[in-house]
């Protein structure tokens, strides 16, 4: 059986050795010591960089004011319910405009045509409904569209 005590007390021996010999050899301590509130602020003073104010400087006045910008509507006819991206479909020969593809936080992603007056985005799919019909996400002849190489 192993007496803990006579650990411990060898253990706090050996502390108190190192601690002598520490001292002894010129160790510094004193991180251990308490510091009073001045000696404190004393020592935080003497490590702030002191540089000159700026009194020499040319510049006068106040910077100009920023241009009025107003925010407009890019497709005014349209809304969607929780778009979290847009991207530029590249252009099909057979269009004079290219599209764009929305996609919705619900799973719903639509096309429409890159032009201001668009009434309408095309539903392309579903992707909140697991096992969509083609009938029922878009017409064939919008998909074949979207296809590259078309």
């Amino acid at each position: 059986m192993i007496n803990r005590s006579s650990n411990n007390n060898s253990l706090r021996r050996d502390i108190v050795w190192i601690l002598v010999a520490v001292a002894l050899i010129g160790g510094d301590f004193g991180f251990l010591k308490a510091q009073t509130k001045a000696e404190t602020k004393a020592s935080a003073d003497a490590r702030v960089i002191q540089r000159p104010s700026w009194t020499a400087s040319k510049v006068q006045g106040t910077p100009d004011a920023p241009p009025p910008f107003a925010l407009k509507r890019a497709y005014p006819k349209l809304s969607f319910q929780g778009p979290v991206s847009l991207h530029r479909f590249p252009q099909v020969e057979s269009e004079t405009t290219g599209r764009i593809l929305v996609m919705e936080s619900g799973g719903k992603l639509w096309s429409f045509a890159d032009d201001d007056s668009v009434e309408r985005a095309d539903l392309v799919i579903d992707f909140s409904n697991p096992h969509p019909k083609l009938a029922e996400t878009h017409r064939e002849s919008e998909l074949a569209k979207l296809a590259p190489g078309n």
